[in-house]
């Protein structure tokens, strides 16, 4: 999730009252991060789980977060590109599409006075989030087993059985444990768990198709306007905009560099961008890239090496009304020993600290469920 703030609300040429909405909207976003229901706990937190169970900040879940800024009067067209601009980056969902309080618990969730940083200080990768997955696996790095394609999970007379093709020798292998944690998508859950005595099924869950690319440049970007930042963004455009994955890279006089460009597909319902996604050449997907990027740096014509796209066909949860804190996503959670679930999909939003939490859960889960086990 990135720190929201008004910096990318439009400032120029913004009329007056256009002005005021976005002060009024960001004021009352940072009131309530510090906000506290009835029952002690902060209206929007991370984990989401530890949010305020008051029904009335709750019930936002049943509308979407149009309709909740309509009722509020937040109507300013530069303030409503930059919100609906926020839920399509952090949820793959457009305003209309996208639960009030996901909306909400985007801007408030954060905690207001960070206690080395400044309240919207960015902290970031070149590798992203795959930084600190590294780091949680590295002390585990002898007990894990990677190239291994999961094919079936089912629970034997021995215990769980694990049936994989392990890649690098061509072979089909199997692995029984006492219990399974599936660090899946729900989708893919009720898939692999092939167990006619569990009740895994994906009823609720629905996912954002993405397209990313890869832009390789022999020259940054440079042209009038802003200057080149890591993350830049373009008003109005149907694409995110582009991170320069270069950005921290500390070496002299480097040209050339490489732009990652995202573009969750939702110009329609999330089947048909599939199909369309999967029915577009590679060539007219880089096309479709280099036209947005060339309309916004005329300079970099010629300037292209390389570009490489890729297809996320279920990219994230979409946090849409009703979904958050109702009873499909309550009973997904539930795990179904020797079964244990751990994936963000089981919080509605797609963020590293819910993707940790929900580890953790299931971890503990299982390691109770075994010791129970253990001592008959």
């Amino acid at each position: 999730m990135r720190a929201p703030g008004a910096s990318l609300v439009p400032q120029l040429g913004l009329a007056e009252s256009d002005r005021l909405q976005s002060v009024a909207f960001f004021l009352r976003m940072d009131a309530l991060k510090s906000a506290r229901g009835g029952d002690g706990r902060k209206l929007f937190a991370i984990p989401l789980e530890r949010s305020s169970t008051e029904r009335a900040w709750r019930d936002l879940d049943r509308m979407s977060f149009a309709q909740w800024l309509q009722q509020e009067g937040f109507t300013s067209v530069p303030l409503l590109w930059y919100i609906n601009y926020a839920c399509r980056d952090d949820f793959g969902t457009p305003l209309e599409h996208t639960s009030a309080w996901a909306g909400l618990f985007y801007f408030a969730a954060r905690n207001p006075n960070p206690a080395d940083c400044a309240a919207h200080s960015v902290l970031t990768w070149p590798e992203g989030n795959a930084w600190l997955a590294e780091r949680l696996a590295a002390p585990l790095a002898a007990e894990t087993q990677t190239g291994a394609v999961v094919t079936r999970v089912r629970n034997g007379r021995g215990g769980v059985e694990v049936d994989y093709w392990h890649v690098a020798t061509q072979t089909a292998r199997r692995v029984v444990a006492g219990a399974a944690i599936l660090a899946i998508p729900r989708t893919l859950a009720a898939r692999v768990v092939q167990d006619p005595n569990a009740r895994i099924n994906s009823e609720g869950f629905v996912y954002t198709p993405w397209a990313i690319a890869n832009i390789t440049l022999d020259r940054s970007p440079a042209g009038e306007g802003e200057a080149l930042s890591w993350d830049n963004v373009i008003y109005n455009s149907p694409l995110l905009g582009y991170v320069v994955a270069t950005h921290q890279r500390l070496e002299p006089a480097r040209t050339e560099t490489v732009l990652t460009y995202y573009w969750p597909l939702t110009h329609t319902t999330p089947a048909a961008a599939r199909r369309e996604a999967q029915q577009r050449s590679h060539d007219a997907w880089s096309e479709m890239f280099l036209s947005e990027l060339l309309r916004i740096h005329p300079e970099l014509r010629g300037q292209v090496r390389h570009i490489d796209v890729w297809i996320w066909g279920h990219g994230m949860i979409r946090p849409e009304p009703g979904f958050i804190w109702g009873d499909a996503r309550q009973r997904a959670a539930q795990h179904q020993p020797p079964y244990f679930f751990a994936h963000s999909d089981l919080s509605g939003v797609s963020i590293f600290e819910e993707a940790y939490t929900r580890g953790v859960l299931s971890a503990d889960a299982a390691v109770q469920f075994l010791t129970r086990a253990a001592h008959g």
